[in-house]
């Protein structure tokens, strides 16, 4: 077995018995001192959600979901901008994968608290935009886990990060200097984000990219990318990478329509549960 995963921030908090720090409606159905685990969520179009109407979720997942909370530093949307809520479709472009990741990661854990922190943005690359020293998205992640955090520290709430899920790369793989350092720039990637969270041993699961067969996916050094991604789990693990391919996707581009995210995001759920040992080991590409 291959026991790499992907991108997405386990944080565990203490509430308060009075349940001040994400809201009462968190709690339902877990005890008063149980932990809350939240996950980071980071990445392109695809962490995004672009195409994935809302009617294509099942009914049980288009209502909020109280216990399970969700910060989102995402494009307008009807979803409040920067601040805890119930986990819900709403967002930039519908919905995400954290709709049925958080619900896989909630129905495996009933007696914690679970969140979600998710900081995406479409048509981004790794070599500049996510660069840990100099990139505007790695920044803004930065700042809105930080900011998502302090929220829990102001109400005297403790955390442990413990867990991250990353889904990007389809940029990088336009360009074949950005393709070949890819292998380089998410190890360094990686380093960081442990380093900058204080999570040395922070588990994390890779999507890997999927170019399709859609009017717009003719990527030319694709395979150099999902390469990398594969390469870099192997070596660490407490990584590991998904298989997306296959996935339906939207007629043009490499974007997962409805039913593709909603797949994509139990997979990732099944990885992010292996690793912590809450599910069958799961072998990397296994669907």
């Amino acid at each position: 077995m291959n026991d790499s995963i992907s991108f997405l921030v386990l944080a565990t908090v203490l509430l308060r018995p009075c349940c001040a720090v994400l809201g009462d409606e968190l709690v339902r159905g877990a005890s008063s001192t149980a932990k809350v685990t939240v996950y980071l969520l980071a990445g392109q179009s695809n962490m995004v959600g672009s195409g994935t109407p809302i009617k294509d979720l099942p009914a049980a997942l288009r209502a909020p979901q109280s216990d399970v909370r969700f910060y989102y530093a995402g494009c307008p949307g009807k979803l409040k901008k920067n601040a805890w809520v119930s986990l819900q479709p709403g967002g930039s472009f519908d919905f995400g994968p954290e709709i049925t990741f958080g619900r896989g990661i909630a129905d495996s854990l009933p007696q914690e608290r679970i969140a979600l922190i998710k900081y995406a943005t479409g048509n981004t690359n790794l070599a500049e935009n996510w660069n840990p020293d100099t990139g505007p998205m790695y920044q803004g992640f930065k700042s809105t886990v930080e900011a998502a955090l302090k929220s829990l520290v102001d109400r005297e709430a403790k955390y442990q990060i413990a867990g991250m899920v990353w889904m990007q790369g389809e940029s990088d793989a336009y360009f074949e200097k950005m393709a070949m350092q890819y292998e380089t720039h998410l190890t360094n990637f990686i380093a960081r984000v442990r380093h900058d969270f204080n999570t040395p041993q922070l588990p994390l699961v890779i999507g890997r990219i999927f170019p399709g067969s859609g009017t717009s996916s003719n990527i030319p050094f694709a395979k150099t990318v999902r390469a990398a991604q594969v390469a870099v789990a192997e070596r660490d693990s407490r990584i590991v990478w998904v298989d997306l391919d296959g996935l339906p996707q939207q007629d043009a581009g490499v974007e997962f329509n409805g039913p593709g995210t909603i797949e994509m995001g139990r997979r990732f759920a099944a990885a992010m549960k292996a690793l912590h040992g809450l599910a069958d080991q799961l072998r990397p590409g296994n669907k």
